[in-house]
């Protein structure tokens, strides 16, 4: 839904039905186990010298129930016990995404929508999960992206990010307590952190060529892990 030119609100709902997987798609709703719920509200205003930006604020809620990652079926730590886990109804989570560009040349009025202009732009996004049911709880990245550095390139594009991924602290815990307990010996995770340079290449209308760098310190948030050097490419081809 348009609430105006430049602000949207959507949502959506969906039913989680897992015989989707080996039966394929079909009018048929039996053997579903619950709804998934999406909503978000998003703005793209232009600020400062009519320079682009894209925020947007959303969340999602699941009905169906799902495995609590502590707790097993009578509220003990599972981690000792071994016993199913209990089993907890409703999944929730909570997003952020915001796009700004700064500095530079705005884009040409006839350009097509969500058109970055040269020059620097900032974003930042925020992901937090069910703390109940997740063993990742919340992600977030932040960095910046230059369009048009190289005179002779002006419509590739230079990112520098960097991002963490948390374990969930009741996984931690949990893993503690079987290490007290001297079970098999469980690592005790936290956080990973990745550092990412991105070369966005434009070779054609709607061809794109990215090599990339990743640097990714304690992975898997084990700070015993060595750190690890990722070289990527990625191709892209709209038609």
């Amino acid at each position: 839904m348009t609430v105006s030119k430049t602000v949207y609100l959507q949502a959506g709902a969906y039913q989680i039905n897992p015989t989707n997987l080996t039966n394929g798609f079909s009018f048929d709703f039996s053997g579903g186990e619950g709804a998934l719920i999406p909503i978000e509200i998003g703005w793209k205003p232009t600020l400062l010298s009519d320079f682009p930006g894209d925020y947007k604020i959303g969340g999602w809620y699941s009905t169906m129930h799902g495995a609590d990652i502590y707790y097993d079926l009578h509220g003990d730590p599972l981690a000792v016990t071994g016993l199913p886990a209990q089993q907890d109804k409703g999944r929730s989570g909570f997003y952020v995404s915001l796009r700004q560009q700064v500095i530079g040349e705005a884009p040409s009025k006839d350009a097509p929508p969500n058109t970055d202009g040269k020059g620097l732009t900032l974003f930042l996004n925020y992901t937090l999960a069910d703390k109940k049911t997740s063993t990742l709880d919340r992600q977030f990245a932040i960095g910046a992206a230059y369009k048009g550095a190289i005179v002779t390139r002006p419509d590739d594009e230079i990112a520098l990010a960097f991002g963490e991924t948390h374990v969930n602290d009741r996984t931690a815990r949990g893993e503690t307590l079987q290490n007290l307990a001297g079970l098999p010996f469980e690592p005790v995770q936290h956080s990973e952190y990745v550092t990412e340079l991105d070369y966005r290449a434009q070779i054609a209308q709607g061809a794109e060529f990215s090599p990339n760098l990743q640097y990714i310190t304690d992975p898997g948030g084990m700070g015993a892990r060595d750190d690890i050097v990722v070289l990527g490419l990625k191709a892209t081809l709209t038609l």
